[in-house]
């Protein structure tokens, strides 16, 4: 992951009309942030450079993760209900074909799931969706991404949102991924944009939350850029 430090960096003048100290203040909360490359995604230079990368893989799934993938994407479900639209009672009922049908990896599967692997386990999973209508088949719709708490701040969520992408861009009829995210979700939120995406529109009233509801924010990257 790029991250820019400019630590002998110094903010310019600013004419003295009251504006200088919130320059000054932008300039600061600018420098902390991490940026990503906008050339696209480098595994291999994650991988050497960082210790925390180092025992971790990535990789589409398939049939056989089934048992693996459901239960990790179960504890999502309980554990963050606000996240996702998929319900934990309901989801749990599903047959473990309905599971290995999600994993296909079959050139004619319609959907595509990837996921940082350490010690056999998974860490955390991000899939993909492609529409299937003729007049829509150029849009795919990102879904299930999760790391579990304990695997946060090791930059699986963006190497797994480069996983993603890097599959949607392999599959010339694409143009577009589409995503949706829980408002006020800023961590997620913040990596959607440094990935990319743009916000166009919220969805009030998206989800019922047992007796509340949440709102979802929509967004999407044009892959032609």
């Amino acid at each position: 992951m790029a991250v820019r430090q400019t630590k002998s960096y110094k903010p310019p003048k600013c004419p003295s009309n009251g504006t200088a100290a919130r320059t000054r203040r932008l300039f600061k909360t600018q420098r902390a942030v991490k940026t990503f490359p906008a050339s696209g995604c480098n595994t291999q230079r994650l991988n050497q450079t960082n210790p925390a990368f180092m025992t971790l893989t990535y990789r589409r799934l398939t049939p056989t993760d089934a048992v693996a993938y459901r239960a990790l994407m179960l504890e999502a479900y309980d554990r963050h209900p606000d996240a996702f639209t998929s319900d934990v009672k309901e989801r749990e009922t599903l047959p473990g074909e309905w599971w290995e049908n999600r994993l296909d990896n079959s050139n004619a599967s319609t959907e595509a799931v990837f996921a940082a692997v350490e010690d056999n386990k998974l860490l955390g999973v991000a899939g993909l969706s492609v529409e299937t209508r003729n007049k829509a088949r150029h849009k795919s719709t990102l879904f299930g991404m999760y790391v579990p708490q304990a695997h946060r701040n090791r930059g699986i969520g963006y190497q797994l949102m480069c996983s993603v992408l890097e599959h949607a861009r392999s599959r010339p009829e694409l143009l577009v991924v589409q995503l949706t995210v829980t408002q006020g979700n800023a961590a997620a939120q913040g990596l959607y944009e440094r990935m990319g995406f743009v916000t166009f529109g919220v969805e009030p009233l998206a989800v019922a939350v047992g007796s509340r509801f949440v709102s979802k924010v929509h967004m999407w990257k044009d892959l032609r850029e």
